[in-house]
Protein backbone atom coordinates (compact mmCIF):
# COMPACT_ATOMS: atom_id res chain seq x y z
CA UNK A 1 0.00 0.00 0.00
CA UNK A 2 0.84 3.86 0.35
CA UNK A 3 1.15 6.27 2.61
CA UNK A 4 0.22 9.89 2.56
CA UNK A 5 2.01 11.98 4.66
CA UNK A 6 0.62 15.53 5.26
CA UNK A 7 1.88 18.32 7.28
CA UNK A 8 0.48 19.47 10.51
CA UNK A 9 -0.69 22.82 11.24
CA UNK A 10 -2.20 24.58 13.76
CA UNK A 11 -4.69 27.59 12.96
CA UNK A 12 -5.58 29.95 15.70
CA UNK A 13 -9.14 31.13 15.67
CA UNK A 14 -10.42 34.46 17.29
CA UNK A 15 -13.83 33.08 16.85
CA UNK A 16 -14.89 32.22 20.30
CA UNK A 17 -18.48 30.75 19.51
CA UNK A 18 -16.28 27.96 17.88
CA UNK A 19 -16.15 25.55 20.37
CA UNK A 20 -15.40 21.63 19.63
CA UNK A 21 -14.93 18.60 21.73
CA UNK A 22 -14.02 14.99 21.22
CA UNK A 23 -15.36 12.26 22.99
CA UNK A 24 -14.55 10.09 24.98
CA UNK A 25 -11.04 10.83 24.97
CA UNK A 26 -9.26 8.64 25.99
CA UNK A 27 -10.58 6.40 23.19
CA UNK A 28 -10.49 2.90 21.61
CA UNK A 29 -10.03 4.04 18.29
CA UNK A 30 -13.14 2.63 16.87
CA UNK A 31 -15.90 5.56 16.97
CA UNK A 32 -15.26 8.96 17.59
CA UNK A 33 -17.85 11.32 18.52
CA UNK A 34 -17.02 14.86 17.58
CA UNK A 35 -19.00 18.21 18.51
CA UNK A 36 -18.43 21.69 17.24
CA UNK A 37 -20.24 24.64 15.15
CA UNK A 38 -18.11 24.42 12.51
CA UNK A 39 -20.52 21.27 11.21
CA UNK A 40 -23.34 24.20 11.35
CA UNK A 41 -21.23 26.67 8.98
CA UNK A 42 -21.21 24.36 5.87
CA UNK A 43 -19.06 21.66 4.03
CA UNK A 44 -16.55 20.33 6.89
CA UNK A 45 -13.85 18.09 6.51
CA UNK A 46 -12.47 16.31 9.34
CA UNK A 47 -9.20 14.74 9.02
CA UNK A 48 -7.54 12.37 11.49
CA UNK A 49 -3.49 12.15 11.45
CA UNK A 50 -1.18 10.69 13.70
CA UNK A 51 1.67 12.64 15.65
CA UNK A 52 4.31 11.92 12.38
CA UNK A 53 1.83 13.55 10.07
CA UNK A 54 0.49 10.28 8.96
CA UNK A 55 -3.44 11.10 7.28
CA UNK A 56 -5.08 7.91 8.87
CA UNK A 57 -8.96 8.94 8.33
CA UNK A 58 -10.69 11.71 6.49
CA UNK A 59 -14.63 12.68 5.65
CA UNK A 60 -16.46 15.19 4.83
CA UNK A 61 -19.42 16.86 6.59
CA UNK A 62 -22.20 18.75 4.80
CA UNK A 63 -24.98 18.76 7.07
CA UNK A 64 -25.76 22.33 8.50
CA UNK A 65 -28.20 20.87 11.25
CA UNK A 66 -25.56 18.67 12.72
CA UNK A 67 -23.70 19.82 15.61
CA UNK A 68 -22.72 16.19 16.41
CA UNK A 69 -21.01 13.60 14.86
CA UNK A 70 -19.44 9.71 15.51
CA UNK A 71 -17.77 8.44 12.83
CA UNK A 72 -16.06 4.97 12.85
CA UNK A 73 -12.46 4.89 11.89
CA UNK A 74 -10.33 1.87 10.80
CA UNK A 75 -8.82 0.85 14.04
CA UNK A 76 -6.54 3.37 15.30
CA UNK A 77 -3.38 1.97 17.05
CA UNK A 78 -2.81 3.24 20.44
CA UNK A 79 -0.98 6.63 20.73
CA UNK A 80 -1.67 10.33 20.77
CA UNK A 81 -3.32 11.90 17.09
CA UNK A 82 -4.42 15.29 15.76
CA UNK A 83 -8.33 15.88 14.55
CA UNK A 84 -8.29 18.82 12.39
CA UNK A 85 -11.89 20.51 11.27
CA UNK A 86 -11.83 22.46 8.83
CA UNK A 87 -14.20 24.58 6.60
CA UNK A 88 -13.85 27.99 4.34
CA UNK A 89 -14.23 29.81 7.17
CA UNK A 90 -12.54 28.41 9.98
CA UNK A 91 -10.39 25.30 10.97
CA UNK A 92 -9.54 24.13 14.62
CA UNK A 93 -7.42 20.88 15.84
CA UNK A 94 -8.49 18.64 18.68
CA UNK A 95 -6.03 16.07 20.71
CA UNK A 96 -7.07 12.61 21.15
CA UNK A 97 -5.62 9.60 22.70
CA UNK A 98 -6.10 6.03 21.49
CA UNK A 99 -5.80 3.19 23.94
CA UNK A 100 -6.84 0.13 22.45
CA UNK A 101 -7.29 -1.99 25.66
CA UNK A 102 -9.48 0.10 27.53
CA UNK A 103 -12.28 -2.32 28.94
Amino acid sequence: GSATIAPIRFVRIDDATIASSVFPNPNDGKHINITSALFGKGKTTISIMSVDGKLHFRQEVNDVNATTVTIATPDLSSGHYYINLQNTENAETLKLEVITNIP
